[in-house]
C-alpha cells in the first residue's frame, strides 16, 4: 500500500521520520506523485477518510502538532474543486 492510500491517524503503521502532507487532498494525486518520487506523503481529506475533518478540534490540533514537530517536509493545500467553489 502506498503512503498516499494510508490514513495518517492510523497508529498501527509507523510514519517515516520526515514526510509531506496534502491537506484537502481530494483524489490525492499530489500525494501519489510525491510518493512516486520517494517522498512519503499523507493525504488529509474527509473524502478519503471520514476521520479527517479539519474542522474537528482534535484533528486541527493533531495537524498543528505535526507541523510543530519539525518532521514535515512540505504541506500542500488543495483548492476546492466542487461545483459550489469559485475556484472551479
Amino acid at each position: 500500500m502506498s503512503h498516499a492510500a494510508r490514513d495518517l491517524s492510523d497508529k498501527t503503521v509507523p510514519r517515516p521520520h520526515r514526510f509531506a502532507l496534502e491537506i484537502f487532498a481530494g483524489s490525492a494525486r499530489v500525494s501519489q506523485a510525491l510518493c512516486d518520487v520517494g517522498i512519503p506523503t499523507y493525504p488529509i481529506d474527509i473524502c478519503l477518510f471520514p476521520s479527517h475533518n479539519v474542522l474537528d478540534p482534535l484533528v486541527h490540533t493533531y495537524i498543528r502538532n505535526l507541523m510543530l514537530s519539525g518532521r514535515i517536509l512540505l504541506i500542500w493545500l488543495g483548492m476546492p474543486g466542487a461545483t459550489f467553489s469559485r475556484a472551479r
